[in-house]
């Protein structure tokens, strides 16, 4: 999971020339040659936050696509390894 966190200053909104806001449409086209797949992407305006839940070999991978995507310019990214939570359930749960 990526959670994407900005300032109202950074916002894509804020910038006159669309540039950000074009390459975070074309996200999936950055991820693909990462082996990277994007499933969602959430959006919280008003809080200037986005998560999205990819698939991916690994996390280098996932912070590969934010940063060819230039995400980074104009966010704080932060990436979570997790895991479906049936899966969750059997290997942990399962244990106890």
């Amino acid at each position: 999971m990526v959670e994407l966190d900005h300032d109202s200053k950074s916002c894509i909104a804020a910038n006159p020339k669309g540039e950000y806001a074009n390459l975070l449409v074309n996200l999936n086209e950055f991820a693909q040659p990462h082996g990277v797949r994007i499933i969602d992407g959430w959006s919280f305006p008003v809080g200037h936050r986005m998560w999205f839940v990819v698939i991916a070999p690994d996390a280098h991978k996932v912070s590969a696509v934010f940063y060819d995507a230039k995400v980074h310019l104009w966010n704080r990214v932060d990436v979570s390894p997790v895991i479906p939570f049936e899966e969750f359930e059997l290997n942990v749960l399962g244990r106890v």
